[in-house]
């Protein structure tokens, strides 16, 4: 499996968001992008994603920003991954049964069960399970 630039760049941002409390300010990409060292214009096509995929919400005007659209506990990896694209590891059905061979095969059987194990983990582990942030109130 392979996350490109872009499914880094969201991961990153993401957590800058989730350290937010809901009384802070919204979070500009550009501090996001100073912080990090990231490309803002690259960062900004990613919020796009982002926020079609229904995880960050914008606010305008002054001291505007984002913000994460649900808890961070209710945001998981394979979310954050499938809406910038970086689906090809995490949506649909999984790979197909390797054809014969028996070196293909073994091989074939140890890829699936590792992907369905992928699978498993980016759907359980949540935002706030990867940026360490405490959900008690």
């Amino acid at each position: 499996m392979r996350i490109t630039t872009r499914g880094r760049y969201a991961l990153s941002a993401v957590i800058n968001l989730a350290y937010l409390d809901d009384d802070d300010d919204p979070v500009t990409i550009g501090s996001i992008a100073r912080r990090e060292g990231f490309s803002s214009d690259f960062l900004e096509q990613v919020f796009f994603m982002l926020r079609r995929g229904g995880l960050v919400v914008s606010i305008r005007g002054p001291g505007g920003g984002f913000r994460l659209a649900r808890p961070a506990a209710e945001i998981s990896l394979r979310e954050i991954l499938s809406a910038v694209g970086e689906d090809a590891d995490f949506t649909g059905p999984p790979s197909q049964t390797p054809p014969p061979g028996f070196g293909r095969q073994k091989a074939g059987e140890a890829l699936l069960e590792l992907e369905t194990e992928l699978r498993r983990i980016a759907s359980g582990m949540s935002l706030a399970d990867i940026a360490g942030v405490r959900m008690d109130a």
